[in-house]
């Protein structure tokens, strides 16, 4: 799809990130994710945008096909307990390749852009359980083995409250405020790739 549309995700809760440092198990090249929970009312006017965008690019398809098409699992899914039983939850699942290979043997470089609540960059971790709003590009595209499928392209988030990689805080450890050394970050935060077409947040 070559029309790039920025959406805005609602607030949620952060499952499994991966914002900070790639996962590259299973790709050397390194994916970026982070799923999303929230209510399904939350949820209700994300996914009625995104299926509208689905089905009209779905439509396209297949008048140029000219016969129907395999339909692929959209990303995102309804949340159950251990028992099976729905949750009343929606878990969106976005993610963004480390390093892409272009046509011209270049190797570009790109990751999510992490912000505070306040909209400054930061560098801290963030860990399951932070509540985020996601900034995503939903990518469409037809593979005649698979299907037509969606994509929701992780390029920013910002933490609106955070909880560290790992679970553990200062307290944790029994340490308590001390005058002395406090940290600053003050490293840049990469710009991200891709031109920004449109906006819209939920």
């Amino acid at each position: 799809m070559s029309d790039k549309k920025r959406l805005t995700s609602p607030k949620g809760v952060a499952v499994w990130p991966k914002v900070n440092e790639p996962d590259t198990k299973f790709d050397v090249k390194g994916i970026f994710s982070c799923g999303l929970r929230m209510s399904a009312a939350s949820a209700a006017p994300m996914i009625a945008t995104l299926t509208q965008m689905y089905d009209e690019y779905y439509a396209s398809e297949v008048r140029d096909a000219k016969k129907k098409l395999k339909k692929c699992d959209l990303p995102w899914k309804e949340c159950t307990n251990d028992s099976g039983n729905p949750t009343g939850e929606i878990e969106f699942k976005f993610k963004l390749t480390a390093k892409i290979d272009t046509k011209d043997g270049r190797t570009i470089e790109q990751r999510p852009i992490l912000f505070d609540a306040k909209m400054r960059p930061m560098n801290d971790r963030v860990g399951g359980g932070s509540i985020v709003r996601i900034g995503f590009e939903p990518n469409l595209w037809n593979v005649p083995a698979t299907g037509v499928g969606m994509t929701l392209r992780l390029k920013a988030v910002q933490v609106i409250e955070l909880k560290e990689f790992g679970g553990r805080t200062a307290k944790d450890f029994g340490f308590s405020e001390e005058e002395g050394f406090e940290t600053a970050f003050t490293e840049d935060q990469p710009e991200e790739s891709g031109d920004v077409v449109d906006g819209k947040q939920f």
